[in-house]
C-alpha cells in the first residue's frame, strides 16, 4: 500500500535479506519505515532502494553493517541514477576490496585512510569498530577533491573499473552538493528508530481511498434525490 514495491515482490527480497542479516518478523515494519521515508525523501523509488540493498546483503553481511545502515548506502546509490543491477554489484565490490586491503595493509590502505582524513591504523580501528562510518569519512574525503583527484585515488585503489568509478564519483558529487550519503543514513537511522513512516503513510493512503468512497456515496445520493424527484410527478 505505501511503496510502488509488489507484495510478492517484498516478500521475496524480504526473504533474502533474512537470510543474509537476520531479519527476523519484529524487524519487517521498522525495515518497511525505513524504505518509506528514504523513498519519500529521496530521489529514487523503493523498488530501486530494496533492488540495491538485496544485491548488496552479502557485503553488509561481511562487513556487519545493520539494516539501516545498508538501506540508507542503498537511498544514497539509487539517488545518483545508477542501475540497481549495476549500483548493487559495484557497492558489493567496492565493499569487498575495502575490507580485502584494510585487513592486509599497504599501500592502499595508506590512500583510502588519507582520503577519510586518518592514517591506516586509525582507519583500520574505524573500519573494525563502524565500517559505514568508515567509508561515508572516505566519500567525504573524496568530495572534498577536485575532479582529477578522485580519479587519481580511484585508480591508486584499483577500483577504476566503469561502474564503481561511476558510483563513487557520483557519490563524493552527490555529498558535496547535498550531503547525499550523510542524509540517507540519517533518515534511514531515524525512520528505523521511530518506526512510524509505513503506518503514517498508509493513513494517508487509506484516508485519501475512504475520501473518495465518502465523495461517490455522496454523489449516488444526489443521484437517487434527482431520480427521485423526476419521477416524483408520475
Amino acid at each position: 500500500v505505501t511503496t510502488n514495491v509488489a507484495a510478492d515482490q517484498a516478500a521475496l527480497s524480504l526473504g533474502i535479506l533474512s537470510n543474509l542479516l537476520g531479519l527476523t518478523s519484529k524487524d519487517f515494519e521498522r525495515f518497511g519505515s525505513a524504505l518509506v521515508d528514504l523513498g519519500n525523501k529521496g530521489a529514487s523509488t523503493e523498488d530501486q532502494i530494496l533492488a540495491i540493498a538485496e544485491r548488496g546483503a552479502g557485503a553488509a553481511a561481511t562487513l556487519r553493517l545493520t539494516t539501516d545502515e545498508l538501506l540508507g548506502w542503498a537511498s544514497a546509490i539509487a539517488n545518483i541514477g545508477m542501475e540497481p543491477e549495476a549500483a548493487g554489484t559495484s557497492f558489493q565490490r567496492f565493499a569487498f576490496e575495502v575490507s580485502k586491503f584494510t585487513r592486509a595493509g599497504g599501500d592502499k590502505l595508506k590512500v583510502f585512510a588519507a582520503t577519510a582524513g586518518m592514517t591506516g591504523k586509525e582507519f583500520q580501528k574505524a573500519f573494525e569498530e563502524d565500517a559505514s562510518g568508515a567509508l561515508e569519512s572516505f566519500i567525504d574525503g573524496l568530495a572534498k577533491l577536485s575532479g582529477g583527484e578522485r580519479l587519481d585515488v580511484i585508480t591508486a585503489l584499483g577500483m577504476d573499473d566503469a561502474r564503481i568509478g561511476r558510483m563513487l564519483t557520483g557519490l563524493a558529487e552527490a555529498e558535496l552538493k547535498n550531503d547525499n550519503l550523510s542524509k540517507s543514513l540519517n533518515v534511514s537511522a531515524d525512520a528505523w528508530r521511530a518506526n512510524t513512516a509505513a503506518a503514517e503513510e498508509a493513513d494517508k493512503r487509506y484516508g485519501t481511498t475512504a475520501s473518495k468512497l465518502a465523495l461517490l456515496n455522496n454523489q449516488f445520493t444526489e443521484g437517487a434525490l434527482l431520480i427521485g424527484e423526476g419521477f416524483l410527478p408520475a
